[in-house]
């Protein structure tokens, strides 16, 4: 049964979760569950590459074989698919060599959100690369917070829904924050 949250406390979980096939492999699944071959021609690797991918994302519990099917061929199937929704590193489990990889892809969502909310407000932000890694550092604290809430609940409707509800809420509670408020002034 997939939960909707798993916190990443291993650090060797950590690691691959550093690496960006395991990353994609781990967006696809969160979709629906699917086999080997489908994720090859997806992700234009060869079955033996996600081969070995899968056979790592098992060994380290964050996928598990969600059914199997018998091709008219005779050949069997497995279905993948991840422990949860949505997986996010311990920012304190996370070994230090490997926090800038988690804090790049918060970069990403960070300037989503500037942008989003110039669009919003008809301004302009002068902001520095260093202002952006620490609002970065900041919403990954905070979506492990909020994650932590979600944790044990029941998947809600798409991957994308219960996302979208983490990422709200984590940006609700850094809004009021008065770090935040200091690194982004709105008014």
């Amino acid at each position: 049964m997939q939960k909707s949250i798993h916190l990443v406390k291993n650090s060797k979980e950590i690691l691959l979760l550093a690496k960006f096939k395991h990353r994609e492999i781990l967006q696809l699944l969160s979709e629906h569950p699917m086999t080997e071959t489908e994720l090859s021609q997806i992700l234009g690797l060869t079955k033996s590459a996600i081969g070995y991918h899968l056979k790592q994302l098992m060994q380290a519990n964050l996928i598990y074989i969600k059914k199997f099917e018998i091709e008219h061929h005779g050949i069997q199937q497995k279905f993948y698919s991840p422990i949860a929704t949505f997986i996010i590193a311990i920012h304190d489990r996370t070994p230090d060599n490997i926090k800038q990889y988690f804090i790049q892809v918060q970069i990403e969502h960070v300037i989503g959100i500037l942008a989003a909310l110039q669009c919003e407000n008809s301004f302009f932000f002068d902001i520095h690369s260093e202002t952006i890694e620490k609002l970065a550092l900041m919403l990954w604290k905070q979506l492990e917070q909020t994650c932590k809430k979600y944790e044990g609940s029941d998947v809600i409707d798409t991957a994308e829904s219960l996302k979208l509800t983490i990422y709200t809420d984590a940006l609700n509670k850094l809004k009021t924050s008065p770090e935040w408020k200091a690194l982004l002034p709105l008014s």
